[in-house]
């Protein structure tokens, strides 16, 4: 089928075979069409765009650590994070919400988490008490940072930052269900043990339970999407791209056990 051009109309216009008025419609109309219609690479998996961004984000990386190392020599791990922190949202408030560049705005959002992480932890560990439990103090670090981002991506809607607020989610889910069997993760002791269903793995069941809620998050932006559903609001696809592949991994990782005779008593290990 022959597509109509805006040079068609204009000759249209001329032989007299249609009014200005008819074809100043019918290019609304094809301009309103074309706005939500799907690009050609609809479900393009962006880091950067263009080569511009990358210089860009190393001149930021070389600007943040010069200065942040200047905050660093006060010896205050306060004003290091605070000034961190305050950077990140003073620069994200051109490179995101002004110029929306992606690589740029990624490295900003890693660089306030971080800050806040290291925020939060000084705070923790400058307060800490014999009655501090490990719990309370997981807590408090990922639980803050955990807001942080999300109030970071009520300003800046930066779907990078699904990724950064799924590993909050998950270290505050460990925190409350599994701190010691987290520490001993991280200490690299007995992997097959604590993921292992079977063995009543209290790890394993809540990073089970944690990659079907990121999954369940991802069907609930994909159910948003306009051009499949119909609603008329911005594209919500990066923010599923971002908790597909966290959701892909946490789900498979737990090993549900190969022997049926194994009894489902085990289980009461988790509740006990």
């Amino acid at each position: 089928m022959v597509e109509v051009t805006q040079g068609d109309l204009r000759a249209a216009v001329a032989a007299g075979m249609v009014s200005e008025a008819q074809a100043a419609s019918v290019q609304a109309l094809a301009a309103q069409r074309l706005a939500g219609a799907p690009a050609r690479d609809d479900e393009a998996f962006e880091l950067f765009r263009g080569f511009a961004e990358i210089f860009i984000s190393v001149g930021l990386l070389i600007l943040m650590s010069g200065i942040m190392g200047l905050a660093a020599m006060s010896g205050d791990a306060l004003v290091l994070s605070i000034v961190g922190i305050v950077l990140s949202m003073g620069l994200a408030r051109y490179f995101t919400l002004k110029r929306r560049m992606v690589l740029p705005s990624i490295v900003l959002v890693c660089g306030y988490a971080l800050a806040v992480l290291v925020l939060l932890g000084w705070l923790v560990l400058s307060n800490m008490t014999t009655q501090t439990g490990l719990r309370g103090s997981l807590l408090t670090v990922f639980g803050g940072t955990l807001a942080a981002l999300l109030l970071w991506y009520r300003i800046f809607r930066l779907p990078f930052t699904m990724l950064l607020i799924g590993l909050s989610g998950l270290m505050v889910m460990l925190a409350v269900a599994a701190p010691y069997e987290t520490m001993a993760f991280l200490g690299r002791q007995d992997f097959d043990v604590m993921f292992d269903l079977w063995q009543g793995s209290r790890l394993a069941f809540t990073t089970l339970v944690f990659g079907l809620a990121a999954a369940a998050a991802g069907l609930w932006f994909d159910m948003r999407d306009p051009i499949a559903w119909g609603a008329i609001r911005p594209r919500p696809f990066g923010c599923i791209c971002w908790l597909r592949p966290r959701s892909l991994i946490l789900w498979r990782r737990p090993r549900w056990g190969w022997s049926a005779r194994r009894s489902l008593s085990q289980w009461h290990a988790f509740w006990s």
